[in-house]
C-alpha cells in the first residue's frame, strides 16, 4: 500500500472508529481535532490507545495496532463482520 493510501485510509479510519465509540458510549461525536478531547473525556486509556496506534500506523505502517483497537472498540458489540455474514430485510421493507 503506497502511503498516500495509508494515510487516506488511516485518517478516515480514525474518524469512523472514534465516532463509533463516542456514539456506542452515548456520547456526542467531534470531528477534526476535536475528536481527541472527546476520546479523552470518554476514556483517556481509549484516547491514548487511539493515539499510540494511529502514530504507530503513520510512523511505521504498521497495522497491527490499529487491527487491535477496533478489535477492541467493537468487541461490545459482537466484533467484525466475518466473511459469510447475512442480514435479511424485514418482508415488509422489501417490494
Amino acid at each position: 500500500m503506497t502511503d498516500h493510501v495509508l494515510l487516506a485510509a488511516g485518517t478516515a479510519l480514525y474518524a469512523a472508529l472514534a465516532d463509533f465509540a463516542l456514539r456506542g458510549a452515548n456520547r456526542w461525536s467531534a470531528s477534526g481535532k476535536a475528536l481527541p478531547g472527546a476520546l479523552k473525556g470518554l476514556d483517556p486509556d481509549l484516547a491514548s490507545r487511539f493515539e499510540v496506534a494511529f502514530t504507530a500506523l503513520f510512523a511505521t505502517s504498521d497495522v497491527v495496532c490499529v487491527h487491535g483497537l477496533v478489535d477492541a472498540v467493537l468487541a461490545p458489540y459482537g466484533g467484525r463482520l466475518r466473511e459469510g455474514f447475512v442480514q435479511s430485510a424485514p418482508a415488509e421493507w422489501r417490494d
